[in-house]
């Protein structure tokens, strides 16, 4: 927690900053000899001492450094938009695209060796989660989503949203629940069945809400156009009013992050 992230897509660079005194430390560039093309996406591993990032191929730095350690292409020529770190940090999935029917791919760190690759027919992979015990992964768009096994070759389950579209995704620490946000709605699947448990309704006012999951996966913060709240995810009930953030438009909210400890 002493370091933050910045990534500049267009630059193909990210910026490590020191988070106690906002000094500079790093810029990673995906390039080395001036094709500077794009960075999509960077992670930090969970113990903070390494960087991924995503764009004209896939590179890791070490976070105290900044030097560059590895990098290896985008597997199967695609250009992918998500980059998501598994727990252990020896493993990472890519995905997200345009494009329909293109893959999400489980990669070794080490070596880029392809572990894993899930395909989606007839749907465009718009979102990409792993839960944090790492036994699970959602990836979907705003009308279908697939729950996998992080060891197995077929999805677990496969949900349909339904109506209205689904503009927001996360999964709870222990994968067992499936977070979904609408413009009226934040809704709550079983990880296990694919069943939906509970429908949290909003305000459609002013643009969709914005939701994080705290860290023990039993409650979330929720932004929406006039409020802000923080929810029980297991009997839907609101445990309590944020009024210091109450006055945030959740129109010009574009995202909303918890402490991992979940205070």
């Amino acid at each position: 927690g002493d370091r933050f992230l910045s990534v500049e897509a267009s630059a193909a660079c990210a910026h490590i900053w020191d988070a106690l005194t906002g000094r500079h430390l790093h810029t990673l560039s995906m390039s080395e000899d001036g094709d500077l093309g794009f960075m999509a996406d960077a992670k930090v591993f969970p113990d903070g001492g390494r960087v991924v990032a995503l764009g004209i191929y896939i590179a890791i730095w070490n976070a105290t450094s900044g030097r560059m350690m590895q990098h290896f292409g985008a597997p199967f020529g695609h250009d992918y938009l998500d980059v998501q770190v598994f727990p252990d940090g020896a493993r990472i999935a890519v995905g997200g695209s345009n494009n329909v029917g293109e893959p999400v791919v489980i990669l070794d760190v080490f070596s880029g060796r392809v572990l894993k690759v899930w395909r989606h027919r007839d749907v465009a992979i718009q979102f990409l989660q792993v839960a944090p015990c790492g036994t699970k992964v959602v990836s979907g768009s705003g009308t279908h989503l697939f729950i996998w096994s992080a060891i197995a070759d077929t999805p677990v389950q496969s949900i349909l949203p339904g109506s209205p579209w689904m503009s927001s995704l996360a999964i709870s620490r222990d994968g067992t629940r499936v977070v979904g946000g609408t413009a009226t709605q934040i809704r709550i699947w079983n990880g296990s069945t694919g069943t939906l448990s509970l429908a949290i309704h909003q305000s459609s006012r002013k643009g969709s809400p914005r939701f994080e999951l705290l860290g023990d996966g039993e409650r979330a913060v929720v932004i929406s156009p006039h409020e802000a709240n923080i929810w029980s995810m297991a009997s839907g009930r609101r445990l309590l009013r944020l009024a210091d953030i109450a006055a945030f438009p959740a129109a010009r909210v574009h995202a909303i992050k918890a402490s991992p400890c979940g205070r």
